[in-house]
């Protein structure tokens, strides 16, 4: 409560409210859930996944329902220097926070989820450059299916020369 009010209740005659400590666990620590804007306009996603954006950085965010996770910094800027990526997945236990880690042979940062299957819902994705954490949400995840696997053609050679053939005719 304002001081201006206290002073304006006891001022009336009404005693002023005491002061509330807050809930266990409440502080200025406390993470507020907040509507954030949509991810900007003419960013297409590249691979097929989910583009949100996550403060000033759009990211790209793809997963295979076996728990394989993509992400990759969206649209033509650079992405920022040394970010810490990582992403809540809706699971079929529940949503799940992944690491990523950066694959240099894949250019993605990736991480896995071992255990249950990743299913479509709500997606999060926290990146933190410079000690600032920027946060993004989507209300659906594309969940793509894994690629085949490149199909191996064996060609068999017959060297072998044809069997013989035995002809016996009438005298």
């Amino acid at each position: 409560m304002g001081p201006l009010l206290a002073l304006a209740l006891a001022g009336c005659g009404q005693e002023a409210e005491a002061e509330v400590p807050l809930a266990e666990g409440i502080g200025p620590d406390l993470e507020a859930e907040v509507e954030l804007p949509p991810p900007p306009d003419g960013i297409a996603p590249a691979h097929g996944g989910t583009v949100l954006a996550a403060g000033p950085y759009p990211i790209e965010v793809t997963a295979t329902p076996e728990g394989e996770v993509e992400a990759w910094f969206a649209g033509p800027s650079a992405p920022p220097p040394d970010p810490v990526v990582s992403v809540r997945v809706p699971t079929s236990d529940g949503p799940r926070p992944i690491m990523l880690t950066w694959d240099p042979e894949r250019a993605a940062y990736r991480g896995t989820v071992r255990g249950p299957t990743i299913t479509s819902g709500p997606v999060g994705v926290r990146v933190v450059v410079d000690g600032h954490p920027y946060r993004g949400r989507a209300p659906q995840l594309v969940v793509i299916a894994p690629s085949a696997p490149a199909a191996d053609v064996v060609v068999v050679a017959d060297d072998a020369p044809p069997p013989a053939a035995v002809v016996v005719e009438a005298p």
